[in-house]
């Protein structure tokens, strides 16, 4: 009983917050208001208490009869971060974890195939990253000192292939202190 009453005040405390904001007249865009409020408090909740957010996600796999021994890694996979810089997240988690790949995320959740093929590794990604700060010919080098990079540019971005001896070629002083730049990057990072 006590559960009900402290579930009943949590639903009364989330209207008076709604109905003391600006809100439209309009009865439906007053509902998707609310919903949208009610959306953003519990958002704001579970950001705060990750402990329960990452109990709530457990219980999702337990309704989906998602095996024991794969419920922390649905947990885990819950988690992952999305956005920018975080595009392939996804991917690497399910290539460290094909059996949970295998068996939950096609089997029991029935989601599409994931093609790997074009999803660099973490260290190709590290260097792509670096790469697109870069000048003209500076990309051009970079690609021809790693040809890892280059593989991926030319497979999973359609990229052309660099030909020749970028070496060679001379660079202007702003993109010798670039890669001057890029290489104490480089030794920082090791």
């Amino acid at each position: 009983m006590k559960r009900f009453f402290t579930i009943l005040l949590g639903i009364m405390a989330i209207q008076c917050y709604v109905l003391s904001q600006d809100k439209p007249a309009n009865p439906k865009a007053l509902e998707l208001f609310i919903e949208g409020k009610t959306f953003e408090l519990k958002d704001n909740y579970l950001a705060a208490h990750p402990q329960y957010a990452n109990d709530r996600h457990r219980r999702d796999a337990y309704k989906a009869f998602v095996p024991d021994d794969q419920i922390e890694k649905y947990v885990l996979w819950k988690n992952i971060p999305t956005g920018e810089g975080n595009e392939y997240q996804d991917e690497w988690f399910m290539m460290e974890n094909m059996d949970f790949y295998g068996l939950v995320f096609k089997g029991i959740l029935g989601r599409a195939k994931m093609d790997f093929l074009k999803v660099p590794t973490r260290e190709v990604h590290a260097k792509y990253q670096d790469y697109k700060l870069m000048s003209t010919q500076g990309k051009r080098n970079f690609r021809i000192e790693n040809p890892d990079l280059e593989e991926w540019l030319v497979l999973a971005k359609g990229y052309k292939p660099v030909g020749g001896d970028a070496k060679n070629e001379p660079l202007s002083q702003t993109n010798q202190q670039f890669e001057e730049l890029m290489k104490r990057i480089e030794a920082l990072r090791r």
